[in-house]
């Protein structure tokens, strides 16, 4: 869906366990990032968010998952997500997510 609307998209698997996630953010540091979007795993998530907000705080990270729950939707926001969404995946749900994010981030960066 992205991609069809020019975006560029780079998708990392991020397996549980810190050393994984650094050789994750690793390649993200070589990237330029305009929002990250995270799988709503319990035992990642929480991780991904705070190793983001702490390398790259200009940039949102969005909680995606297959089986969306409202108790998993604020744990991902209290956890610094940006935003959470879930199946069914809408591709203007997804565009208007994404693209608010990004707008966000650069209405933050400016401030």
């Amino acid at each position: 869906i992205l991609s069809q609307q020019n975006h560029a998209v780079w998708s990392q698997p991020i397996a549980s366990g810190s050393q994984s996630l650094q050789v994750s953010l690793g390649k993200l540091d070589k990237t330029a990032a305009d929002v990250i979007c995270c799988p709503a795993d319990p035992e990642t998530y929480p991780m991904v968010i705070a190793a983001v907000k702490q390398r790259h705080p200009q940039v949102p990270v969005v909680v995606v998952s297959a089986a969306p729950n409202t108790s998993e939707w604020l744990d991902a926001i209290e956890g610094g997500a940006w935003d959470y969404f879930g199946l069914p995946f809408e591709a203007a749900h997804i565009l208007h997510v994404l693209e608010n994010a990004v707008k966000c981030a650069d209405r933050d960066s400016m401030n």
